[in-house]
């Protein structure tokens, strides 16, 4: 396929009529901005994106890992600024559960939840507060996308960019979380947008160090992301550049040491105790994953293709193609110009290891896109350079259809955020037209949910109003920090542990497959829910626009004792 090449000038329309003078402003989006201008509508990008997070926070339901770090906040939160810890946080006072503990992750992560919930206004929720400091990442990640690409490529390639990293249904969601996986994201495209400017300016250097440590602080697959830079620089050939990432790594080194205080008096052992949790998950965190009707583990890794399956179902379909022709225009213009081009590299290095690291054996295999969410935060970079180019070319080869061009362009950029919109809040859940969505997907044999978001207001209000007071809900394979968090905050209203006074009344099951127990499959199987949750109820939508797959059922204390009957005499059958 011919492409414009970027100084190409695009044939004007005739003067005389005012939406050709309207087309004429348009084409002014599809030329580099100066960097006045650009900073300027960076910052804007920003603020739109934290004021989008911050005003649909308290709808989206708290997610598993929440309680847990939210819990881990609270302890820093009393060592740093001196707040009294909870009773009853699940880490003992004097305790550091990062790093060389536990699963083993460095505690960078957790200073932007601590921070966040500190700076936050206190009228906003608990939970949004405690979100507050990963949003603050993910938009700034956002800012920064829109400035490169405003100065490499158009103003319209940073919007559209800036629309394929905050409309994306699962990013969308993992950018509110209280969790890693939304600031992994976040500083990888912070890095990876400073990067081009760290090798020509010694300030721009010492900032990308910085940002390089954040990111090696927030989890142990940041390490994956270091090489793909110092791989983009062998194209250049330059000594000044060689100088600038090797100052980066040893600023960036600092920085990780600084943020992990294990590190501080025993570093040698600390890093020995890093690797050795995070490189042996069998014992502790091998959890199961469901793909394609199979179940598998770290003893039963998951097919070779599984990320490149993910990415083609999981990406809204305007995005998946326009970052197609962003990577094959790429491409074709690398051959000629790697020079100018060098930060495109790092952008596709870094989805490449992503994608390829994800389908190795001995990877841990759960929650879905998760442990590589940082390639479809990668691939935002090429849907806002496939557009770009894509819309010189068409106003090059078909100048007599301007208007048409930007019809078709407005409804793509529509398409491409519906699906954050039509999911939401169970974001979580999202499949694109190309599978049939979440009842394409249910059907296809891939988990309709796997982090608890079914568990919202519309769920919580039914529980509240159909279990008495003094009597409790059960739940199957749920956080009990979510459970105890919910409970402080007035949110579920109800009891829910064994140690609580009442008699159970309910038993909620999430429709993971990959996390049931027996009893859950035999209630789903043999009984009829008391309350099913759905994104949308029933209808007569058809097709891939039906969302009518349950995310949470309700089962009775009755149907609960019916189904450990029926599995205990299945067992004693077995057993004669």
């Amino acid at each position: 396929m011919d492409t414009a090449p970027s100084n190409a000038k695009i044939p004007r329309a005739p003067s005389g009529k005012s939406w050709q003078f309207n087309l004429r402003l348009l084409e002014k989006s599809l030329h580099p901005l100066d960097r006045f201008p650009a900073l300027l509508l960076a910052l804007g990008a920003m603020l739109a994106g934290l004021l989008l997070f911050i005003s649909t926070s308290d709808s989206i339901p708290m997610v598993w890992d929440e309680g847990d770090y939210i819990r881990r906040g609270q302890l820093v939160q009393s060592r740093i600024l001196n707040k009294d810890a909870p009773q009853n946080a699940s880490s003992p006072p004097l305790a550091w559960p990062f790093l060389n503990v536990r699963e083993g992750h460095p505690s960078g992560f957790i200073y932007p939840i601590a921070l966040g919930e500190w700076l936050a206004p206190a009228s906003w929720s608990p939970l949004t507060r405690y979100r507050y400091g990963p949003m603050i990442c993910f938009s700034l990640a956002g800012g920064c996308l829109f400035y490169r690409l405003a100065r490499e490529a158009s103003s319209l390639a940073g919007i559209v960019t800036c629309l394929a990293l905050f409309g994306q249904s699962r990013l969308f969601a993992h950018a509110h979380f209280a969790t890693q996986d939304g600031q992994l994201v976040a500083w990888t495209l912070i890095a990876w947008a400073f990067f081009s400017p760290a090798l020509r300016s010694w300030i721009a250097c010492g900032f990308w160090g910085i940002c390089l440590g954040m990111l090696l602080s927030v989890k142990f697959s940041a390490l994956l992301v270091i090489p793909t830079f110092w791989i983009a620089v062998l194209f250049l050939w330059s000594r000044r550049a060689w100088v600038s990432i090797f100052i980066s790594t040893a600023i960036a080194i600092s920085t990780f040491w600084i943020f992990n205080p294990p590190l501080w008096t025993e570093p040698l052992e600390g890093l020995k105790a890093y690797f050795r949790l995070n490189l042996n998950r069998q014992e502790n965190f091998n959890i199961t994953g469901y793909f394609l009707g199979g179940y598998y583990d770290l003893d039963h890794p998951l097919p070779w293709y599984n990320s490149l399956f993910w990415l083609a179902i999981v990406l809204p379909l305007p995005w998946l193609i326009l970052g197609l022709f962003g990577l094959g225009h790429w491409c074709f213009i690398s051959i000629r110009d790697r020079k100018d081009h060098c930060f495109l590299l790092s952008a596709l290095g870094i989805l490449a290891v992503f994608l390829i690291t994800r389908a190795m054996p001995g990877v841990p295999v759960h929650d879905g896109v998760r442990l590589f969410l940082p390639a479809f935060g990668v691939w935002a970079i090429f849907v806002g350079w496939g557009t770009h180019h894509f819309m010189r070319w068409s106003l090059c080869e078909f100048s007599r259809w301007k208007a048409a061009s930007w019809l078709i362009l407005f409804g793509t950029m529509l398409g491409g955020v519906h699906g954050a919109a039509r999911y939401f809040p169970q974001n979580l859940s999202y499949y694109n037209l190309l599978i049939g969505g979440l009842r394409g997907a249910t059907d296809a044999g891939m988990e309709p949910t796997y982090w608890w978001d079914g568990l919202d207001a519309e769920a919580l209000n039914w529980l509240h109003e159909h279990t008495p007071e003094g009597e409790k809900i059960g739940f199957s394979a749920c956080s009990v920090q979510n459970l105890q968090l919910l409970q402080e905050w007035k949110i579920l209203q109800r009891g829910t542990l064994r140690h609580q006074p009442g008699a159970y009344r309910w038993y909620v099951v999430q429709n993971r497959p990959s996390g049931m127990n027996p009893i859950d499959q035999y209630l789903i199987a043999n009984e009829k829910p008391a309350f099913r949750k759905y994104i949308h109820p029933p209808s007569d939508d058809w097709g891939p626009w039906k969302l009518d797959v349950p995310l949470l059922e309700v089962y009775s204390m009755e149907q609960f004792a019916r189904a450990v009957q029926a599995i205990q005499q299945a067992k004693h059958s077995e057993k004669n």
